[in-house]
């Protein structure tokens, strides 16, 4: 049974961020700009001091050869930044940022999708059709649709030039 003070430590953190006897913790989205098999550069969108943060994969659950450059990415990091170019932290944890998208299923086999952005996604002005491969066991499962039936899909990174565009999925859902 768990106590009431790691109940109200874990509660804290989840609501604030604030981790008792550290630091605070703090969330930062950026994209990818340099990476090698020791560390990664994360150019940060909307942060009012820091431009990049620079980090070690040492600490860090995410494998580095899940990103390239150029993938948008979620950081949480622990240690204070200062304002300069370059910010080095020690990040605890990252990922790809995913993307959702809305879709009639136009057709599928085993091995992919090809849906229709509904006409209130964002991608709908962009391509009449996308399609995804049905390569993880989440997007392999069988989910009950067929075509027409509408669709949730979350994906990574930009859509890829094609005939239909490929988005890059993770997971789908009715």
């Amino acid at each position: 049974m768990i106590d009431l003070v790691t109940f109200f430590s874990a509660v804290l953190f989840l609501a604030t961020g604030y981790i008792p006897g550290g630091d605070h913790a703090e969330c930062a989205t950026g994209t990818v700009v340099a990476i090698s098999e020791e560390m990664a550069v994360v150019e940060i969108e909307e942060h009012p001091l820091i431009s990049n943060i620079r980090f070690s994969f040492e600490n860090t659950l995410m494998d580095p050869n899940d990103v390239v450059v150029g993938d948008q990415v979620n950081l949480t990091y622990v240690s204070k930044l200062v304002p300069a170019d370059v910010g080095e932290t020690d990040v605890g944890s990252w990922c790809l940022t995913r993307k959702d998208l809305d879709g009639i299923v136009v057709s599928m086999d085993e091995n992919q999708v090809v849906v229709r952005p509904l006409p209130e996604d964002p991608l709908a002005g962009q391509v009449e059709t996308l399609r995804f491969l049905r390569n993880n066991r989440d997007l392999q499962r069988d989910i009950g649709v067929q075509p027409g039936d509408v669709v949730g899909i979350s994906y990574v990174r930009d859509v890829i030039p094609g005939d239909p565009p490929q988005i890059e999925a993770v997971s789908w859902g009715v």
